[in-house]
């Protein structure tokens, strides 16, 4: 320990009979056996005695080893927790207190750099916050004693005045000072290193850490030349190439010179310091006037585009080699000629035109006759660059469209102007290409929905400003799916150009046609209209009679007649009215029931309206609330099985609005289904359907009900979590539960949503697929996943009529069932044909409004209770097997 070195050195020799008393005020304080102060230096695990309290007895200079993590707590707080007294190795004199425990106390200087510490051996584990406050206080007497003889040193205004200039100096000159400490292989850097390298200052440095700054090649260098300094002692100086903070390479001048211990055979050194300074900019100045001729050149004939350089006159004095590309003309044919001979005979006055409109807006307008003016009139613009698109030719004589950007600047006191030519041939041909990929539609070539959208908003523009009415059409072909899955796609390509074209013949002039996707279109009539409603019942029924005559006739395909069958929604709307977000949502969506204005054969036309838009947001908005405000009910639709008796029922949603009414599922599903309240309504109706089995198995009832699960709602990754915690609530089975899922939302889903039935499959919940058959099916689900029922879509039972026809695609999904070993629920039974057809086909449970229409829940209890009651049994629910 070195704690006499410099200025401490003053410390310890001047009297400390105050830091002794501070010491004793401050063991009687905090109930302390012994109080010590050490200096300590940072990197030392030793620390030797300065002085003690007067009650015990430890000589000066005794050496006391501190616990390897003392450095880290003191470094973290100014008082440590106490310490087992083992762990540190007290004097003798200090033996009785082996069992006590050591409270450590940071000393800082002014700078905040540790150089001592205060040792607290106290008879207790904890202390209270009062002995702290007295062992806290006690400490920063002595720091703040110390500091003051520190700062009464005769030397320390001339230190600190000396060591801010070498800062100073080291700053501006970017020049850092180093030392290598052989014995320890220890790195000390001053702060402007530390900068240099991008590094914290203070930070610890080992030799491999600063080595690791330089490249490969520059740490070789500087390894060799320390271990020839460590060998005979010589300095040496060295470039080396570093990355800085950053992680730009750059370049360091270095020095390194020896300390050295005299020795017989010959000098040992045990120190190494020197000198490290940021030498990039002088280094690429020098390598770049060495080779400016070449460099210059390079760089001008790389830049991608011909670069002339004209005289007052317009004669050519320098061009690179890209003329030659651009213009066909060798750099020296061009030298002497007037620039003339690049510009086409029109483009002279033009560009004179131009330089005369910027001369004006610099308040520096002079008649311009031709390009030397224009040459002339460019020194006003100040050092600014001047573009324009011409005309330019080239030496075989063949005319292209250039890019020329013209400049300025002045070389001894002689005007120069800078033209900087570039083909814009094959920019303007992928221009162009990339207009048509992003507005216009692959297959069709009709404008895209991007080129619609820009379209509809200076529609929109205009009728507000007419206050005139806005008219455009949506067309979705229902039925051309069906095409591709039996033709391929390249058939209903050819199909998709025969309507577009069909679609642009019949609907030309002030009419434009837009393609959407493959099977939807967009007709816009694209001025305001200023007929009021009698004007739009006409323009429909026009249009109406265009796409049923004219459109959608039929198609010969492998030489048969084929239709197409399509839904057409049409939008009228007056201008004050108007808003973008408002007309594409009555245009793209899905027309409601009820807005069917005619049918034909093969086009349904649907009328949107401005009220079933304010409806669609006010039911937007009251969505929100319809939880909170307790608006929302669930009734329950029996199941029957083959006997006529209840194995169940489906739990449907209701909404009862306050100022609408009863709202249909089919309104406000979709709705919620485009945000996150359908997960909250979701929760909602899996609370309500626990709550009224728990209540059901109260009264001896067990049955089943099924749940409809959206695709949003399964997805969420908590849904697994929160259904079970529901479950545990009301203390129900999970087999008594049925998950209803749509077959879009099995065959579109991930591995996370498929990963998650397989789990609750397992807790016991059961599956069942709704509407099976009307989507585009894939049957790998069935054997991938636990499935155990398969809901008959009710279109299919409904084309099982009263005059005995029958769907064989009903025989088909019960036969695919019993393959599977799955349960099959017909859905939608309307009458007794249809009933008794199903339970043919192997059907095993019915429901519809022939059996019973949904009811309330007390209604449904009650009719649970009274089949309970004529049976004498408890009703229960059939295996999902």
């Amino acid at each position: 320990m070195q704690f006499n070195d410099g200025m401490f050195a003053y410390v310890r020799n001047s009297t400390h009979s105050d830091l002794i008393e501070h010491l004793n005020e401050g063991r009687v304080n905090s109930g302390a056996s012994c109080v010590i102060f050490v200096s300590q230096h940072h990197k030392e695990n030793k620390v030797s005695v300065v002085c003690c309290d007067s009650k015990n007895t430890v000589s000066e200079e005794t050496v006391i080893s501190l616990p390897k993590h003392a450095h880290v707590l003191l470094s973290l707080t100014t008082l440590s927790a106490p310490i087992s007294a083992n762990e540190f190795s007290l004097p003798a004199t200090l033996g009785d207190y082996s069992a006590h425990y050591v409270v450590m106390g940071a000393v800082c200087d002014i700078h905040g750099n540790r150089i001592g510490a205060l040792l607290l051996i106290h008879p207790n584990l904890s202390l209270t916050n009062e002995q702290q406050s007295f062992a806290d206080i006690t400490r920063q007497k002595i720091e703040l004693r110390l500091q003051y003889q520190l700062l009464q040193h005769p030397f320390t205004d001339k230190l600190q005045e000396k060591v801010a200039l070498l800062n100073e100096i080291g700053r501006i000159s970017h020049t850092g000072g180093w030392e290598f400490d052989v014995a320890q292989r220890e790195i000390t850097w001053t702060h402007e290193t530390y900068c240099l390298f991008g590094m914290t200052p203070g930070r610890q440095v080992t030799l491999d850490r600063a080595l690791g700054n330089f490249t490969e090649k520059s740490r070789k260098h500087i390894r060799a030349a320390i271990l020839e300094v460590l060998r005979k002692g010589n300095a040496f100086t060295l470039e080396a190439e570093f990355i800085n903070g950053e992680g730009h390479k750059r370049w360091l001048k270095m020095t390194g010179k020896a300390q050295c211990i005299a020795s017989k055979k010959r000098p040992k050194v045990y120190r190494i310091f020197g000198s490290a300074q940021d030498i990039t900019e002088t280094k690429r100045l020098s390598d770049t006037q060495h080779n400016y001729t070449q460099y210059l050149s390079t760089i001008l004939n790389n830049l991608g585009h011909a670069l002339l350089t004209l005289d007052e006159e317009g004669t050519v004095i320098t061009a690179n080699n890209l003329v030659r590309q651009v213009f066909g003309y060798d750099p020296d044919e061009m030298i002497g000629q007037e620039i003339f001979i690049l510009m086409d005979k029109n483009e002279s006055g033009q560009l004179s035109s131009y330089a005369k409109g910027y001369s004006q807006q610099q308040s520096a307008a002079k008649e311009i006759k031709d390009v030397r003016d224009f040459l002339a009139q460019s020194s006003c613009m100040k050092g600014e660059s001047m573009a324009k698109a011409l005309v330019m030719k080239r030496k075989n004589g063949g005319n292209f469209c250039a890019d020329v950007i013209f400049s300025t600047f002045f070389l001894d006191n002689q005007r120069r102007t800078v033209a900087l030519c570039r083909d814009m041939t094959e920019q303007n041909f992928q221009l162009e290409q990339l207009k048509d990929a992003a507005y216009l539609d692959r297959v069709t070539k009709l404008p895209n929905l991007h080129a619609f959208d820009t379209t509809l908003k200076r529609t929109i523009r205009e009728c507000k400003a007419t206050l005139g009415y806005l008219f455009c059409l949506r067309i979705n072909i229902v039925n051309l799916d069906q095409y591709r899955q039996a033709f391929g796609g390249a058939t209903t390509d050819y199909i998709t150009r025969i309507i577009a074209a069909r679609l642009e013949r019949s609907f030309s002039g002030t009419y434009t046609v837009y393609s959407e996707s493959r099977d939807s279109y967009l007709v816009m009539y694209e001025a305001p209209l200023q007929d009021g409603e009698n004007g739009a019942s006409a323009l429909i029924n026009e249009v109406e009679w265009k796409l049923v005559n004219d459109v959608f006739g039929h198609i010969t395909l492998h030489n048969s007649p084929h239709y197409l069958q399509a839904n057409v929604n049409t939008c009228w709307l007056e201008g004050k009215n108007l808003c973008f977000e408002k007309v594409k949502h009555m245009i793209f969506q899905t027309p409601p029931e009820g807005s069917l204005q005619n049918t034909h054969e093969r086009v349904r036309l649907y009328q949107g309206s401005t009220a079933r838009y304010e409806r669609y947001q006010y039911i937007k908005q009251s969505l929100l609330r319809s939880v909170e405000n307790k608006e929302l009910f669930i009734v329950l639709q029996p199941q029957y099985g083959d006997a006529g008796n209840i194995i169940g029922a489906e739990a449907l949603l209701r909404w009862q609005h306050p100022q609408l009414g009863l709202i249909s599922p089919g309104e406000f599903i979709p709705i919620a289904e485009e945000s996150d309240i359908i997960v909250e309504i979701g929760q909602w109706v899996m609370n309500e359907t626990c709550k009224l089995l728990c209540d059901c198995q109260e009264v001896g009832i067990q049955t089943r009900l099924a749940i409809n699960v959206s695709a949003k709602h399964i997805a969420r990754a908590d849904f697994s979590e929160s259904l079970l915690s529901i479950v545990d609530r009301w203390k129900v089975p999970p087999g008594s539960i049925t998950l209803e899922l749509t077959e879009g939302t099995l065959i579109h889903s991930f591995g996370l949503v498929r990963k998650r039935i397989r789990e609750l499959a397992l807790k016991g919940f059961v599956f069942s697929i709704d509407d099976f058959g009307r989507g585009n099916s894939n049957l790998s689900y069935l054997k991938e996943l636990p499935i155990k029922e398969l809901k008959v879509d009710r279109h299919f039972i409904d084309e099982v009529n009263l005059d005995g026809s029958k769907s064989l695609l009903i025989n088909s999904i019960c036969d695919m069932a019993k393959i599977f070993d799955l349960r099959a629920v017909a859905e939608g039974i309307e009458n007794t044909h249809q009933l008794r057809y199903a339970k043919d086909c192997g059907c095993t449970g019915f429901q519809g409004y022939f059996l019973d229409k949904p009811m309330r829940v007390h209604v449904w209890r009650e009719k649970l209770l009274s089949e309970k009651a004529h049976t004498g049994d408890t009703a229960s629910a059939e295996s999902p097997h």
